[in-house]
């Protein structure tokens, strides 16, 4: 009996582990940083390559090569022409994270992007991270270059809309087993 009560109590604190949810910046501060940035520039991602992994498993430094097609604004002393391939650093966090108000990057070769960046320590740095590049035309599928672990998976796939059913069934097999335990163990108690 104590061993079904064991399992019951620790399924229910499996099915019940919660998510955390983080906010993403206020879309008026999005616009306003935009507005300020130092480069705006449209254009095709050429490459998409790893610098450095991170002691944090959950991030990369990486660099994304865009060939200019279109400045809308850009500081004098790049001097950056059209058609002119440019490398712009940013960090990685894959889109099956939970960030406290990030946003993924998630490019690939032949994307065609639109991005805003300032000038920090002489190289252009996207504004507010993943919010400072807007895929306009993907070039296929994203790529997750850190792969998932089967904790997040977990995590994920007790929130996704489908799995609160399967939780409900599941719940109710484990009533009727714990119901038909206490009832055999009953029966037997009194045939004896």
């Amino acid at each position: 009996m104590k061993k079904y009560i064991v399992f019951v109590f620790f399924l229910i604190i499996a099915f019940s582990s919660s998510t955390p949810i983080y906010a993403s910046p206020d879309p008026g501060s999005i616009h306003e940083r935009r507005t300020d940035a130092k480069i705006h520039i449209k254009g095709v991602v050429v490459k998409d390559t790893l610098i450095k992994k991170n002691d944090n498993p959950l991030s990369q430094e990486r660099v994304v090569t865009v060939k200019i097609e279109r400045i809308l604004r850009v500081d004098p002393a790049l001097a950056w022409h059209v058609n002119q391939e440019v490398d712009i650093p940013y960090s990685y966090i894959p889109g099956w994270g939970y960030y406290d108000g990030g946003k993924s990057i998630q490019v690939r070769g032949g994307d065609k992007v639109e991005l805003w960046a300032n000038i920090e320590k002489g190289q252009p740095s996207l504004v507010l991270g993943g919010y400072g590049i807007e895929i306009l035309k993907a070039a296929g599928p994203r790529i997750e270059h850190i792969k998932e672990p089967l904790d997040s998976k977990w995590r994920r796939w007790q929130h996704s809309e489908g799995s609160l059913s399967v939780i409900i069934l599941i719940s109710l097999g484990l009533a009727v087993i714990f119901v038909y335990a206490l009832t055999s163990k009953f029966g037997h108690q009194k045939k004896a």
